[in-house]
């Protein structure tokens, strides 16, 4: 039986947003920006409407914008940032773009079914070819591994790419997971020297957003991020996502007397387990942008969040 729990809300924004619900049912791979400066005028219909814009046109008008300006084409510190916003965008969307040049998103679920049917297809591949996992043995910050649920797994992807979250196992230090930006998770056992892949060919979705290890045992480990949530419970080497939590996730945690006791933030509530991830209720509903339990309390929670309508 789920216990009580106390929120202490951070920031709570009551506002009331239309066609909220309707929205939160898309997956949408975009994050929308805001350009400070002027920019040109494409850059500004992205940003006013992201996905509302012809895919096609758009990329026309990117190209002949680019053939017209010298500075443009070799990145000049003024144009660099519009070259890099337009290219976030396609990335972002190039997906989902029909022959129309239309961009059509899919529902959550029917994204999350995509994710899960893409790794049955890769677990099953690895079991075929039977051979040892790629590892990763540099850190640095503009060489990386990425997973893609359209390019597949690389093992060395040449571009700058951030380290979202990291997590150290409480019940051995030594031992350290952390979520890539290109959507990998890795893993380390000598404090951080060396590093290789978990479960390389498994696919999260786009990045990793949130990372937390049990505290009790190194081997369990939950990781977050665009789609929903996951777990290994074998040190990484196996993942399995968990249904019941299909939303992006911003913050894990785990009690640290009780590693039955999990607590999610998500964008689209706050979920709590008490038996291990087994079952999840939603005991809040809005944004959720991250969480702490309190020391010594877990039924305590300091949630920074915004409510989408009036209680």
């Amino acid at each position: 039986m789920l216990k009580n729990y106390t929120f202490i809300v951070v920031l709570f924004i009551v506002t009331n947003v239309l066609g909220q619900e309707n929205s939160d049912k898309l997956y949408d791979p975009y994050s929308p920006e805001f350009f400070i400066n002027e920019g040109p005028e494409w850059l500004q219909e992205l940003q006013a409407n992201p996905r509302g814009y012809n895919f096609f046109e758009m990329e026309k008008k990117f190209h002949e914008w680019l053939s017209n300006d010298q500075d443009a084409r070799i990145k000049t510190r003024d144009k660099k940032p519009a070259v890099n916003f337009y290219r976030r965008w396609k990335k972002a969307y190039a997906p989902f773009v029909n022959n129309k040049g239309e961009i059509v998103l899919p529902t959550r679920e029917e994204y999350a079914k995509r994710l899960d049917k893409a790794n049955e297809k890769s677990i099953a591949q690895r079991k075929r070819q039977n051979s040892a996992m790629p590892k990763w043995r540099n850190i640095g910050p503009n060489t990386t591994a990425k997973n893609s649920q359209y390019d597949g797994y690389e093992a060395s992807y040449d571009s700058q790419a951030n380290v979202f979250r990291i997590t150290v196992a409480k019940s051995k230090p030594t031992v350290l997971y952390s979520g890539a930006e290109t959507g990998v998770v890795f893993k380390t056992t000598d404090k951080g020297k060396t590093w290789e892949a978990c479960d390389p060919t498994f696919n999260f979705g786009k990045s990793i957003m949130a990372i937390y290890a049990s505290p009790t045992d190194e081997n369990t480990v939950w990781v977050g991020s665009d789609v929903g949530l996951f777990v290994s419970e074998d040190g990484g080497n196996h993942f399995r996502r968990i249904s019941q939590v299909n939303a992006k996730v911003n913050s894990i945690r785990v009690s640290a007397t009780d590693d039955k006791e999990i607590s999610v933030a998500t964008e689209s509530g706050f979920y709590v387990s008490s038996d291990k991830g087994n079952t999840w209720s939603k005991t809040w509903s809005g944004l959720c942008h991250d969480h702490e339990l309190k020391p010594n309390d877990s039924n305590t929670v300091y949630l920074l969040g915004k409510s989408y309508s009036q209680p």
